[in-house]
């Protein structure tokens, strides 16, 4: 994936773009940034929620607009892809995502984004090249939307290192809950990779009324040997119980070795009532 950076306004400031184990970096308050993925088979998917001021990743295949792969002059290929971006129907913001320049087709491109508070984010993107032509992807004219919540509207699960479990807000339903996991209650598993890599995670196992739900991590890349704690939220499904156990997992290199280790209130998980 292609990372770029820069910062950009439109009338008004919408968004400032960025690129971005036994041991663990200590980072307070970090969040897991919800990536919205375009795949080349039209399909569009969102793997948490969109949160004011939060980072937000752009995942886009080129393959969607495949039709302007005009040529200059040199018989160079020279097009571009680019995404648009308003919020609660404000004057859009156009960023880059793509830049066709020779014969190689590139993957998929990805960009940073910090979404400032709103209600709606509406997203749609365009391809044109040195010919002239255009194409859009803008689901059939209806734009990609997306609810924005804020983060201090979200209710919290807090599993503190001490064994304690804190809730602070009411869980709804089809709304977001952040989930706090302080990865000392799963010391088991922590295995290193080739040359000294961290190769360990942990994750939230997530069951509403017994039916699975993607499994978020607790734990994300700090450096190559490193691994960071981050707090993630995710979009409950309709139902009546939430139920949550977590999973702490890695993979010894130079042993071959897999561990696996749990935090399941001995078994019986946590379960929460849904409103």
């Amino acid at each position: 994936m292609n990372m770029k950076k820069s910062c950009l306004s439109s009338g008004y400031v919408l968004m400032c773009l960025g690129s971005g184990m036994t041991a663990i970096a200590s980072e307070s308050d970090r969040i897991a940034p919800t990536t919205l993925r375009f795949l080349p088979n039209a399909v569009a998917s969102a793997d948490g929620v969109v949160l004011s001021g939060e980072t937000l990743i752009l995942d886009y295949d080129p393959i969607r607009l495949s039709q302007c792969r005009g040529k200059n002059s040199r018989g160079v290929e020279e097009w571009t892809i680019q995404a648009f971006l308003s919020i609660d129907g404000k004057a859009p913001v156009a960023l880059d995502m793509i830049e066709g320049q020779g014969t190689l087709f590139p993957s998929a491109a990805a960009r940073q984004v910090t979404i400032p508070d709103g209600q709606r984010l509406d997203i749609w993107f365009k391809a044109s090249d040195v010919t002239g032509c255009v194409q859009w992807d803008s689901n059939h004219s209806q734009n990609y939307t997306f609810p924005i919540y804020r983060l201090d509207h979200v209710p919290v699960l807090s599993f503190h290192d001490n064994w304690t479990t804190e809730q602070q807000g009411e869980l709804r339903a089809g709304y977001p809950v952040r989930l706090h996991f302080d990865l000392a209650r799963t010391p088991q598993c922590r295995t290193g990779g080739y040359h000294g890599s961290a190769s360990w995670d942990v994750s939230a196992q997530i069951r509403v009324d017994n039916t699975p739900w993607p499994a978020p991590k607790f734990t994300y890349a700090a450096s190559w040997s490193m691994r960071g704690q981050q707090d993630v939220v995710v979009l409950l499904p309709q139902g009546q119980e939430l139920t949550l156990w977590f999973e702490n997992s890695g993979y010894e290199y130079y042993a071959g070795q897999s561990c696996v280790a749990y935090d399941s209130n001995y078994g019986r998980n946590y379960r929460f009532k849904l409103n």
